[in-house]
C-alpha cells in the first residue's frame, strides 16, 4: 500500500488508501451523494474550490495518529467506540487547513489521492446505479459500473 507524506506549516500528515469510514465522510460531506464518476473536470474543480478543505481534512491523517483514531471515539455512556461526528472529526482540522494550506498544494494532495486509492477502493464514490443486476442481485439497475480514475 502506497503512502504519501506532507508537511503543512509545522505539522506532518500522511495519506494512504481510504477506509470505509473516510469514504462515508467523503460521500456525505464532500460529494454530497453525487457519483465522482459522473462529475466533469469542471464540476470536480468547483467542488474542490468549495469543499477542498473538507476533502483534505478527511483524507489527511496527522502523523502519530492512526486512521481509526481519526474516525473513532469512545462513548463513555455506551462504553463503546463510535464514529466521530463531522463537528468533532473533520471541522477542527478543516479550519486549521484553511489557515495553512496554499491553493497550489491542494492539487498535489488531490493527485496523490487518486494515486494511493485505486478505483476499486472508491466504490462508495462510484455510481451505484450503474451496477449490473448480477453485482447487486437486483434487476432494477443499469449495466455498467463507472469507477473513479
Amino acid at each position: 500500500m502506497e503512502r504519501k507524506t506532507y508537511t503543512i506549516a509545522d505539522k506532518k500528515f500522511y495519506q494512504e488508501e481510504l477506509v470505509f469510514g473516510q469514504e462515508v465522510w467523503l460521500r456525505d460531506h464532500v460529494f454530497r451523494g453525487k457519483a465522482v464518476s459522473a462529475l466533469s473536470s469542471a464540476q470536480l474543480m468547483t467542488m474542490l474550490q468549495n469543499r477542498g478543505m473538507t476533502f483534505l481534512a478527511i483524507i489527511l491523517i496527522e502523523e502519530g495518529t492512526t486512521v481509526a483514531q481519526k474516525l473513532m471515539r469512545r462513548d463513555e455512556t455506551l462504553d463503546e467506540l463510535v464514529l466521530k461526528s463531522y463537528a468533532e472529526g473533520i471541522r477542527p482540522l478543516e479550519n486549521w487547513l484553511t489557515a495553512n494550506v496554499r491553493p497550489r498544494e491542494v492539487m498535489e494532495y488531490v493527485h496523490d489521492f487518486f494515486v494511493v486509492n485505486p478505483p476499486t477502493n472508491l466504490w462508495l464514490l462510484a455510481d451505484a446505479t450503474a451496477l449490473t443486476p448480477e453485482e447487486t442481485g437486483s434487476p432494477s439497475v443499469s449495466s455498467s459500473l463507472q469507477m473513479v480514475t
